[in-house]
C-alpha cells in the first residue's frame, strides 16, 4: 500500500537508508513497498535486491520462532519532481517500465528540458498525480489519482468518483519518526540555503510521512474500499523480480578458505604481499608497509582473504604459467595488498590513492577486482578457473565478465 517511499537518494529530502526502510518495515510486518526517489532510481536496485536478501536471511530466524518467513515485495519508480513541487510519481511494471522511467528523466536532464505538467503514455509504467480539489482531467489508460486518507473528506460530489477505479492509497514516506523528522527539515534547509525557521511548509514533508502497520493504513480507507482494492490490484500487476537474478544468495558454491582454514588463509596473504612490498619498494619503505598492515587487517577483519588469494593464483597462473599479460583495474588499483599480488599495476601510494574507496569495514559485499586479457587468451584462463574452481566457476562468470 506504499507507492511513494523515499530513501536517503532523495538528496537533502529523504532521511532513511534502504537497509533502516526494509527492517522497518519487516518490523511492522509490511508486505509491499515501492521506492519512488525524487528525480532519480538510484537506490533502485539495491532496494530490490535489499528486499530479497533480507527475507533469505531472516527466513531461518523467523521459521525457528514459529513464524512465517516472508519477503516484501519491492517495486520501484521515480517521483517527479519541478522546482521542489511533486507532478507526479511513475511507478515501473517491469524492468521494461524502469527503462521508460529513466530514458524520460534522462532526456529531460541531458537537454535541461523542464518537466512537463504531463507526461507521456508509457506502456510498462503507471503514472499516479497527487489529488487535489480540483482535479478533473480524463486518466489515461496508466494514469491514476493517489488521495491521502486526510483527504478523503473532499472526494464528496467530486468529479473523480466517475472514474473510481483510477483512486489509489497514496501514504508517502520520508521520515522514521519525529528526530529523523527534524533531519529532514535541517535537510530542507540546507537545500533551500535558508534559515530552519523560514523553510516554507509546502516545501517539507508532513510530519505523519512514516511507515506504519498495513491495517492501520487500509482502516482509514475502510468507507472506500474500492481504492484499497484498486492499489493492491496495481501492486499485484507490478513484478521486478527480474533484478534477483544476480542477487547473491548464500551457498556452499562461495570458497571461504583457499587453504582449508582462516588461519591458514591469512599467513598465505600476509606473505605474499610482505613479498611483494618488497619486489615493489625495496627493503625499507616504512610507509608502504604502514599501508600494507592496516590494508591487511581490513581484509582479514572481513574475511576476504580468500577472495584475494583466488585472485592471486588466477593473475600468477596467467604470469607464471602462461605468460599472459594482464590489466587489473577499477577500483582494486586502489589496494596496496593488490599491487604487491601483482593483480595491480598502479601504486597506490604515488598516486593518493584509498584504499577505502575498494574496501572499508563496513562493506559486506566482496570488492571487486576487474582483470582484462587479450580477447586469444581469455578461454585458456576460463579452462583454468573451471577446472581449478569447478564449484565456484559459474558463480564466478556470471558476475566478472571482465575477461
Amino acid at each position: 500500500m506504499f507507492l511513494n517511499v523515499h530513501s536517503a537518494y532523495s538528496l537533502k529530502y529523504g532521511t532513511l537508508s534502504i537497509e533502516q526502510l526494509i527492517v522497518h518495515a519487516r518490523r511492522l510486518g509490511i508486505h509491499q513497498m515501492v521506492l519512488t526517489d525524487i528525480n532519480n532510481s538510484s537506490g533502485a536496485v539495491e532496494f530490490i535486491r535489499e528486499c530479497y536478501k533480507q527475507g533469505v536471511a531472516k527466513e531461518a530466524d523467523e521459521i525457528h520462532k514459529g513464524n512465517i518467513p516472508y519477503q516484501i515485495k519491492p517495486v520501484a519508480g521515480i517521483e517527479f519532481r519541478k522546482d521542489n513541487q511533486l507532478l507526479y510519481v511513475g511507478i515501473a511494471r517491469n524492468k521494461e517500465g524502469m527503462r521508460e522511467l529513466n530514458e524520460f528523466l534522462s532526456h529531460h536532464n541531458i537537454y535541461s528540458i523542464p518537466l512537463p505538467e504531463i507526461p507521456p503514455e508509457m506502456e510498462n509504467a503507471y503514472i499516479i498525480y497527487p489529488f487535489h480539489k480540483t482535479f478533473d482531467q480524463v486518466l489515461k489508460a496508466n494514469e491514476y489519482v493517489g488521495i491521502r486518507g486526510k483527504q478523503l473528506n473532499l472526494l464528496y460530489k467530486h468529479p473523480l468518483l466517475k472514474q473510481r477505479e483510477k483512486l489509489l492509497v497514496w501514504h508517502p514516506v520520508t521520515v522514521g519518526n519525529k528526530i529523523t523528522y527534524r533531519l529532514h527539515e535541517y535537510l530542507r534547509a540546507i537545500e533551500l540555503n535558508t534559515l530552519l525557521s523560514k523553510v516554507p511548509g509546502k516545501d517539507k514533508c508532513d510530519p505523519d510521512e512514516c511507515l506504519i502497520p498495513e491495517e492501520e493504513l487500509t482502516q482509514q480507507f475502510e468507507q472506500y474500499p474500492f481504492i484499497v482494492q484498486n492499489t493492491q490490484q496495481l501492486l499485484d500487476s507490478c513484478d521486478l523480480s527480474i533484478y534477483f537474478e544476480n542477487t547473491p544468495v548464500p551457498s556452499s558454491k562461495n570458497k571461504f578458505y583457499y587453504t582449508g582454514t582462516l588461519e591458514g588463509d591469512k599467513q598465505m596473504l600476509c606473505q605474499l604481499a610482505k613479498s611483494g612490498l618488497k619486489y615493489r619498494y625495496g627493503e625499507d619503505n616504512p610507509e608502504a608497509l604502514a599501508r600494507l598492515e592496516k590494508e591487511l587487517r581490513i581484509i582479514e577483519l572481513k574475511n576476504f582473504c580468500a577472495y584475494f588469494l583466488i585472485t592471486y593464483d588466477i593473475v600468477d597462473y596467467a604470469m607464471n604459467t602462461c605468460g599472459f599479460y594482464h590489466v587489473g583495474r577499477g577500483s582494486g588499483a586502489n589496494s596496496i595488498v593488490a599491487y604487491c599480488l601483482r593483480i595491480t599495476d598502479v601504486d597506490p601510494i604515488d598516486l593518493d590513492l584509498y584504499f577505502e574507496r575498494f574496501l572499508h569495514e563496513k562493506r559486506t559485499s566482496p570488492p571487486d577486482f576487474d582483470i582484462d586479457f587479450s580477447w586469444d587468451e581469455r578461454e585458456i584462463i576460463q579452462k583454468y578457473v573451471f577446472s581449478r574452481y569447478p564449484q565456484m566457476a559459474r558463480c564466478f562468470f556470471r558476475h566478472h565478465q571482465h575477461f
